[in-house]
């Protein structure tokens, strides 16, 4: 990172079939080339957990970009770094709620998806990240 003094890129994705939800995320430099060296990427995948008739894609989309940037927390606190970080998510909603999102009120706090978006949005003010809706193959248009 400090030799090559750029951007962290994470990016997350999710997917929601037969009521079982799952999540895979990377986090590289984002040259596409650190994909194919394991020393130059983090990579993992794992399932999304939570109340079961709450399971949905932005839940699973949400839990990505969290374990993203807990990633990136602990990285950057083991070595004493800040640089900016960008991630991407296929789910502008969810991108959305974690910028704007009002969650001050005790009714939102019954809400899906709480739990997930408070610990998104402490684990935001701390690190110099950049959220980014990225329009994935299922958003395009027919036209």
């Amino acid at each position: 990172m400090r030799q090559k003094n750029s951007i962290i890129f994470g990016c997350s994705n999710a997917s929601l079939k037969e009521n079982r939800a799952s999540h895979a995320r990377v986090i590289s430099l984002g040259d596409i080339d650190d994909l194919s060296n394991p020393n130059l990427h983090i990579c993992g995948h794992g399932p999304v957990h939570g109340y079961q008739p709450n399971l949905s894609s932005a839940r699973s989309k949400l839990q990505g970009i969290t374990v993203v940037t807990i990633i990136l927390k602990l990285l950057f606190e083991f070595h004493s770094y800040t640089v900016k970080a960008q991630v991407v998510c296929g789910n502008q909603g969810v991108i959305n709620k974690c910028k704007n999102g009002s969650l001050h009120r005790l009714r939102h706090h019954r809400e899906a998806n709480v739990d997930l978006y408070l610990t998104q949005r402490d684990l935001q003010s701390s690190l110099n990240l950049d959220l980014q809706w990225v329009k994935g193959h299922a958003d395009k248009q027919p036209w």
